[in-house]
């Protein structure tokens, strides 16, 4: 069996896909990503969604977490007016039109011919060749805000989860939550082996400042392979540790 197909038949077979293929948008991978979530972060009351695209994690969220408050943030026009459309009626979900940096403003942004692959880096040529569907378009300007400017206007009840997928820009995102991470149960963060994006953090990176907010490395939860079968991306889940109550600052000047 080719792994492709493999890969689909095991999607479908985890529980409620057949109900996931009726949702808009329809996504079995963001499904299952929230299926394994469950499991390790169960009664999530609150969870920030960077990196919304088109509602797909935020769909699967609002399905196995119906009670929680789900904060959203995603910065281009056109996925957004999509992400409204899809997530209409669920009152429980808030999308800010804003990319999630390590200080507010404004940021140049760059757009992908595949949507989810749009960031505020550079594709790396590692990247163009691995993933040839991906092209940058011209570059835009978005407006940035940050995790603890959320946190200071927004009530966030426990249990909290941040969930990042920013193509890259995951750290400084963090960077500009070191407040508001005192406050967080777990971290989902999208993380790499090597890098995808110019200047993109890379795994251990990740892992070492988030050690220093007090959370310990948990579980993938999924990952990406490139044409190769090489795992060159996946999504890991951090959680805080009995031993670290509030989450501890790190100097430094992060970039926006």
């Amino acid at each position: 069996m080719r792994p492709a197909l493999s890969r689909v038949l095991g999607l479908l077979d985890q529980p409620r896909a057949y109900q996931a293929l009726r949702w808009q948008p329809r996504s079995l991978a963001a499904l299952e990503l929230c299926n394994r979530l469950a499991l390790l972060a169960p009664g999530l009351r609150a969870i920030i969604d960077g990196g919304a695209n088109v509602g797909q994690f935020a769909r699967a969220a609002t399905e196995t977490y119906p009670d929680a408050q789900i904060f959203s943030f995603e910065p281009l026009p056109e996925a957004g007016a999509a992400f409204r459309d899809n997530l209409k009626g669920r009152s429980q979900v808030r999308l800010f039109p804003s990319a999630l940096g390590a200080r507010e403003g404004v940021l140049t942004f760059y757009p992908n011919a595949y949507s989810q692959s749009s960031s505020a880096l550079h594709l790396t040529p590692e990247h163009r060749r691995s993933f040839g569907q991906d092209k940058e378009l011209p570059p835009t300007t978005v407006p940035v805000t940050t995790l603890d400017a959320l946190a200071a206007g927004t009530p966030l009840p426990r249990p909290l989860l941040v969930k990042l997928d920013l193509q890259g820009y995951e750290l400084n995102a963090l960077l500009g939550g070191r407040q508001m991470l005192a406050t967080v149960d777990q971290v989902l963060v999208e993380t790499v082996f090597r890098p995808m994006y110019e200047g993109e953090p890379l795994f251990d990176d990740l892992r070492g400042f988030l050690l220093t907010q007090g959370f310990r490395f948990v579980m993938p939860l999924a990952f990406l392979e490139d044409d190769a079968g090489l795992i060159v991306q996946m999504d890991a889940l951090f959680a805080r540790s009995p031993s670290s109550p509030t989450g501890a600052t790190t100097p430094g000047s992060p970039k926006a």
